[in-house]
């Protein structure tokens, strides 16, 4: 009798503990090896933006210099790049200071954490600079979990180096990592997550979060998309690309603004876009719960454009339900890759507020003092509130972390040093878009 309930324990310790991570990782298959750095000249560098087309501006300055990211608009704007060759992904971030160190870096990180269309953090790549008389430098790929850890390069400047930015007293860190090792990773990630999320691959819509850290292998000193060392980045704001379109030298269509409103047809969803890129167009998709989407109709893009462009699109079949729904959209290329817009929610108007976003005064005259942004949050939420020109440009970004439900006013000091003309004000929350008011600037 003992030794059957011992057989018993171990099939149980058996089904239970080793076979799903031995499928996890049959299901992933086994890790490229031999992997090669690849040559810094197929790094064509791609400027990282904010969804709405503007370069990403740090915005803080931390200690030391070479863990601060540093944004010069005069002359290198881009502060953070990416490249692809097809086989590796390269990153680049400008920082302050020399961040060179006795066996290459200096004792810091430089990070990029890789987030999917959904927001879901899949892995982070980046050097880690080694104490003097320790282990060599090395570039690394490291599941959120911890779980997967690999390091890929080592020593120092094999895949990884710094150097003077031309015309500046700044420094650049760049390091790369094989795509393949980025799909292994996060292929046994995913597989972990519920509900399970789909490896990072060549065509796989990717966010990216550019930082710095003193401790460990995720961003805790400097963010580039957010002022302070423990901000919240705002991913409704960042483009999304995949290191397909970013190996063409682009990054897909970048998105302005996207909203909705009921009417008496059903909810008309507007958009405009800075630039697109190999555009065929944009399915329309609608959900009720956020998880569930339908596809409901399909406006053709403008191929690859410089300049803005507007689209509409009424969803009349919403015209006699209750709500809420929740939009989103998915650029289509030419080549058939996909990428996924925020999320714009519509309610019923009984239970939709008038407007979710009040900009006062509006018209604003210059030298009258602040203008008041009001608002309510039916939940406790994070949130983040940009301003951007007519272009698409952000002129200002105001970020005021978790606040509690209820009616709120947030006040913008920017718009007295601001040029006469209209202004879209954005209220963002995680991934979602709460609402958007033009406002009128006059002299």
């Amino acid at each position: 009798m003992k030794i059957k309930l011992a057989t018993i324990f171990v099939f149980t310790y058996i089904l239970t503990g080793c076979v799903p991570t031995a499928r996890m990782h049959a299901q992933c298959g086994t890790m490229c090896t031999g992997w090669t750095a690849g040559n810094w000249i197929n790094a064509s560098w791609v400027g990282y933006r904010y969804s709405a087309g503007t370069y990403i501006q740090d915005g803080s300055d931390e200690n030391p210099t070479s863990t601060d990211l540093i944004f010069d608009a005069t002359n290198a704007p881009p502060s953070v790049l990416v490249a692809s060759d097809g086989t590796n992904a390269y990153f680049r971030m400008q920082v302050e200071g020399d961040p060179s160190g006795q066996r290459g870096f200096a004792q810091y990180m430089w990070i990029v954490e890789v987030y999917n269309a959904s927001n879901v953090h899949m892995c982070s790549v980046g050097i880690n600079g080694m104490p003097s008389g320790g282990a060599d430098d090395y570039v690394f790929v490291n599941s959120p979990d911890g779980a997967q850890h690999i390091n890929v390069y080592a020593p120092h400047p094999t895949g990884m180096r710094y150097g003077a930015v031309a015309g500046t007293t700044h420094y650049y860190v760049d390091f790369q990592v094989p795509i393949c090792v980025l799909t292994y990773v996060t292929c046994i990630y995913g597989a972990s997550l519920n509900p399970q999320q789909p490896p990072i691959t060549d065509n796989t819509p990717i966010k990216l979060s550019y930082g710095t850290s003193t401790s460990s292998q995720s961003i805790n000193k400097d963010f580039a998309a957010c002022a302070g060392s423990n901000c919240t980045v705002d991913f409704a704001t960042l483009s999304t690309a995949t290191f397909s379109n970013i190996q063409n030298g682009s990054l897909p269509v970048q998105l302005t603004a996207f909203s909705a409103r009921r009417s008496r047809e059903g909810t008309e969803l507007a958009w405009t876009t800075v630039s697109e890129s190999n555009c065929l167009g944009f399915d329309i998709e609608r959900s009720g719960d956020r998880r569930e989407w339908i596809r409901i109709g399909f406006v053709s893009g403008r191929g690859s454009s410089n300049t803005p462009g507007s689209y509409e699109f009424t969803d009349v079949d919403s015209r006699e339900a209750a709500g809420p729904f929740y939009y989103r959209l998915k650029e289509i290329d030419r080549d058939g890759r996909a990428t996924i817009s925020t999320i714009v929610e519509v309610r019923n108007e009984s239970s939709a507020p008038a407007s979710p976003v009040v900009v006062s005064p509006n018209p604003y005259m210059r030298g009258t003092g602040p203008i008041d942004i009001r608002f309510q949050l039916e939940d406790p939420a994070p949130v983040f509130i940009s301003v951007y020109t007519q272009a698409g440009e952000l002129v200002s970004r105001i970020e005021r972390g978790q606040l509690g439900a209820g009616a709120h006013i947030i006040q913008w000091f920017g718009a007295g040093a601001s040029a006469a003309g209209s202004y879209l004000v954005v209220l963002t929350s995680r991934d979602i878009i709460l609402g958007s008011q033009m406002i009128h600037i006059t002299r």
